[in-house]
């Protein structure tokens, strides 16, 4: 299920309880049987996308985040399995040693200082250059394709969105995300930008 990482607040031993009790893997099936939008997401490599605190928070409260098409989220959500607080702490605690640093290389040597404002300024301006709210959603504003990008610095790990930025189809098979044959400057400079916008709501 990954390379295990440096643990999180939580007990993973726990967590491996739960996610066996709560069959996971009846929705979350390893391999994944199709592609699309609409099938639950892998969890092999869920520490590499997500961060622990957003996993924890969100099986406490699971929501639509992606559109199976334009304007219309999928149909269906994962149902809300994890009532406790301290479960879904173990879970995420879990979930998080869960990484794949083939597709989602680490990054601690390539994107620097996260306050960097001259770079975050160049992925202001590369970010409205490529027309990312073409198929992206912030403050309201943009299409309704890929996910809203409300709070995605609090949401995914650095590695990750420079991954998707970099290489979309290596990371998620299938995915509607466009490789834009981001130079690696490029790529680095707009995830420091979405590594701290901040919300419009």
């Amino acid at each position: 299920m990954g390379t295990p990482s440096r643990l999180v607040s939580g007990d993973p031993g726990h967590g491996a309880q739960l996610f066996q009790e709560l069959d996971c893997v009846r929705c979350h099936v390893e391999p994944r049987t199709g592609t699309g939008v609409n099938i639950p997401a892998a969890l092999r490599d869920a520490g590499s996308r997500s961060r622990a605190e957003w996993i924890e928070a969100y099986l406490l409260e699971p929501r639509p985040l992606r559109y199976v098409s334009e304007d219309r989220r999928p149909e269906r959500i994962m149902p809300a399995l994890v009532t406790r607080p301290e479960d879904a702490r173990d879970l995420a605690a879990l979930l998080s040693t869960w990484r794949d640093t083939v597709r989602v290389p680490e990054t601690s040597n390539r994107l620097g200082p996260a306050k960097n404002e001259d770079r975050r300024q160049e992925g202001r301006m590369l970010f409205e250059q490529y027309q990312c709210l073409g198929c992206h959603e912030f403050g309201g504003d943009g299409g309704h394709v890929g996910p809203a990008l409300d709070g995605v610095g609090s949401r995914r790990r650095p590695a990750f969105v420079l991954a998707m930025l970099e290489h979309p189809d290596r990371v998620v098979p299938g995915t509607a995300m466009e490789d834009k044959k981001l130079w690696d400057s490029e790529a680095e400079a707009i995830t420091t930008y979405l590594m701290n916008l901040q919300s419009k709501r």
